[in-house]
């Protein structure tokens, strides 16, 4: 939207009541008179003579003097034949006088009519002592005038000419009734202004015109047009409202007009058109009421706006001979479209509301700002069909410009939604409409490519891409990037799970995801009723829901790892992780945990038999270490540096620990620890109701389901403080019934060392 310069044509209309005010103000004092019947003329007047005077008084002061060089009369006529005739219509109260002069005149006594065949010369206003300084009197040339003496009726059906002050005109035909104050241009109405300042002359044309001066009315009828330079103004009728002789307001019907500036072509129209003037005849507020349009076209954008009213209001600066737009409003089911240059790379811009108001800079051409006032909606087409198309609804919009006619801002408040459409480029077949919602909006936009930058949205945020959902306190969306922040509570859901954390950065070209902050995620594996026997007996059982939480969780879509630094936590209904760090790839199916290594997880208690109440009873595990590394395909857990396995009475500490999963089929539980390996500085310690047992070797085997542990070493070692120390090639310990089982190698005895009663 270059300029908006184009909406003062509406006021164009006002050319004519700047013509009609030149002609009434010198005809304001005539009009006000009604002539008084004169005396009829004495029928035994000489059949000829040489100067001759008539006149007729109104109260003490004359007012109509009829002189003529010459007079000729045949007995048996009542008519005067007049040469060189002067009609003076004197105007005491102003000090003018009207001057009507014709070379020959007929004067019926009779009907007491003044009749002018020829050339009829008509000077108003003239100042009766000398003339003033400047003054420049009306004057009206026509012929064939019949003057009516007792209504003081003026008629003429040919052409009568017009010189006013800037200004002339013609019309075919005029009426004059002072009685009625009343005076029509018979047809072919054309009056001209003059251009001042070197501006064009301003032209008005129309079929008739009438002035009533009761009403103060000026009425152009039939086909009227108004043209400035390249300005064009048609209209059916038009009125001019005068105050005092000055034209106050136009009322027009059925407009229509353009203007072709430089580049530049404006066109408008509307069934009725109202411009209002100040006393200094200057623009005040232009209305245009009935299917009101305008459109404007250039070389770098196309306007277009319409709505039942549109409303101009303008304002005329101290010292300034010209009214400057400042405000527009639209109003009812109102439209603005604007369509800069494809070359500058942005599509359609439309608003939509049935309010809609624009302000202009203080050069009164330019755009400052474009508001809906009610509920609305702004449509920002891409420049092709690759691009995204949003739409954007709210209570209330405000766009904001700046040099150039730039969008720079946008804001909205109230109910806002929003909808990306990604385009048909082939990177966006997969990416379903974005919609989002929120109580406010704002956006940036790039002053060289008019692209949207920044958009953001807050207070109640929510979002729906396809079936991924989400909300938040508030959102950034970066259009270039692709990126959308979410802050504050944010929270986002799909069918296979959800995040929550203080912040979340989505990117939309890959789907990658970082939370931060108090960071929390859910999601849930393949159905069990489609995984087969292998894939039910992995760390996380498919069917049911995986939890995580850190202080930083990363997903990295493309190659299917999740990330959670800080704190990290991974859980699945009794089977929990910890640590400084943990990484999941699922394409892979393996996941490693760093630092302070926590894992809890289950094992059957009472080896696997039933409970009493026909439960399978369970106990849980904790392994500690430094790190994790967990393969799904070999359902292999394996904890390295100070590894520390223990249960409610059973510790086991060792540099390294695999750990085995698998399933139960006899009481349903998935996912328990089947066996595990110890290496490496093995020490167990079992602690019973009187005292404790320690165990000692290179290598150690833990089975829960069957509650033993074999201690492999050269030799192992078991001691309490009851039996005394133990050793062997192979010690095998039955948890369940404290037995002991030694084995010797084939060098070495076993043997165990007992303590002597005291």
């Amino acid at each position: 939207m270059k300029t908006l310069r184009f909406l003062l044509l509406l006021g164009v209309g006002v050319m004519v009541a700047a013509v009609i005010s030149d002609y009434i103000d010198t005809r304001e004092t005539n009009l006000r008179i009604r002539v008084a019947e004169p005396d009829t003329i004495p029928s035994n007047l000489n059949t000829q003579s040489g100067r001759w005077s008539w006149s007729q008084s109104s109260g003490s002061e004359r007012a109509i003097e009829i002189t003529a060089g010459g007079l000729r009369q045949s007995n048996d006529s009542l008519v005067l034949d007049l040469e060189d005739v002067e009609l003076r219509i004197l105007h005491g109260d102003r000090g003018t006088y009207d001057l009507v002069e014709t070379p020959a005149a007929l004067f019926d006594t009779r009907k007491e009519q003044l009749y002018s065949e020829g050339d009829v010369s008509i000077t108003l206003a003239i100042p009766s002592q000398s003339r003033q300084a400047g003054h420049v009197p009306t004057r009206i040339h026509t012929s064939g005038v019949t003057f009516e003496s007792k209504t003081g009726i003026c008629v003429t059906e040919r052409r009568a000419e017009y010189e006013f002050a800037g200004g002339r005109g013609h019309s075919t035909g005029a009426f004059y009734d002072p009685a009625r104050r009343f005076f029509r241009m018979e047809s072919d109405v054309f009056l001209e202004r003059f251009g001042e300042d070197g501006r064009p002359p301003a032209r008005v044309r129309a079929g008739t015109m009438i002035f009533r001066e009761d009403s103060q009315i000026v009425d152009l009828n039939g086909a009227v047009s108004v043209e400035r330079g390249s300005e064009r103004l048609e209209a059916k009728r038009a009125f001019v409202h005068l105050d005092q002789g000055r034209a106050r307001w136009v009322d027009a019907r059925e407009v229509k007009g353009s203007d072709h500036q430089g580049n530049r072509t404006v066109q408008y129209a509307s069934r009725r058109l109202y411009v209002a003037l100040t006393e200094d005849q200057m623009l005040d507020k232009v209305r245009a009421t009935g299917a009101a349009t305008l459109q404007s076209r250039s070389g770098s954008s196309r306007m277009r706006a319409w709505g039942d009213r549109i409303e101009l209001y303008y304002e005329t600066r101290p010292g300034s001979m010209e009214s400057l737009l400042r405000r527009v409003n639209l109003r009812n089911q109102a439209q603005v479209e604007e369509h800069p240059a494809a070359s500058r790379g942005i599509g359609l811009r439309r608003l939509q509301a049935d309010s809609i108001e624009l302000r202009m800079a203080d050069n009164g051409e330019d755009l400052q700002t474009l508001s809906a006032l009610t509920r609305g909606r702004l449509d920002l087409e891409p420049a092709d069909e690759t691009g995204v198309r949003r739409q954007l609804e709210a209570d209330r919009i405000q766009g904001i410009y700046g040099e150039g006619n730039r969008l720079e801002y946008l804001k909205a408040n109230g109910k806002v939604m929003v909808e990306s459409i990604p385009g048909a480029d082939e990177g966006n077949a997969e990416h379903p409409p974005l919609k989002t919602w929120s109580e406010a909006f704002e956006s940036s936009f790039d002053p060289g490519t008019g692209e949207a930058r920044l958009l953001k949205q807050w207070n109640g945020f929510g979002f729906q891409r396809g079936r991924r959902q989400g909300r938040a306190g508030a959102a950034v969306f970066d259009p270039a990037g692709n990126e959308i922040a979410l802050s504050t509570d944010a929270h986002v859901w799909d069918l296979s799970g959800a995040i929550r954390a203080d912040r979340i950065l989505f990117d939309e070209n890959t789907g990658d995801y970082e939370a931060r902050g108090r960071a929390s995620s859910s999601f849930t594996e393949a159905s069990t009723e489609t995984a087969s026997r292998e894939e039910a007996n992995g760390f996380f059982a498919p069917g049911q829901p995986v939890f995580s939480s850190a202080e930083e969780i990363t997903s990295l879509r493309d190659s299917g790892v999740l990330i959670l630094s800080g704190q990290a936590r991974l859980w699945q209904e009794q089977n929990r992780l910890e640590a400084d760090m943990i990484r999941i790839d699922k394409p892979a199916k393996i996941l490693r945990a760093e630092g302070n290594v926590v894992n809890y997880l289950t094992e059957p208690a009472n080896g696997g038999r039933p409970a009493a109440n026909d439960r399978p009873a369970v106990e849980q595990v904790r392994i500690r270490s430094a790190s994790l590394d967990y393969d799904e395909e070999e359902k292999l857990m394996v904890y390295v540096g100070s590894a520390e396995l223990r249960r409610a009475d059973l510790t086991v500490t060792s540099d390294r620990l695999e750990g085995h999963l698998g399933s139960d089929e006899e009481t349903g539980s998935r996912n328990r620890l089947e066996k595990a390996f110890a290496t490496g500085n093995v020490r167990i310690v079992r602690r019973g109701a009187s005292d404790a047992r320690q165990g000692a070797g290179r290598n150690a085997e833990y089975y829960p389901r069957e509650s033993k542990v074999i201690l492999i070493g050269a030799p192992a070692s078991v001691q309490d403080g009851r039996r005394g120390r133990t050793e062997g090639a192979r010690l095998t310990y039955y948890l369940d019934d404290d037995r002991l089982l030694v084995q010797g190698s084939s060098q070495e005895r076993a043997r165990t060392l007992r303590r002597k009663a005291p």
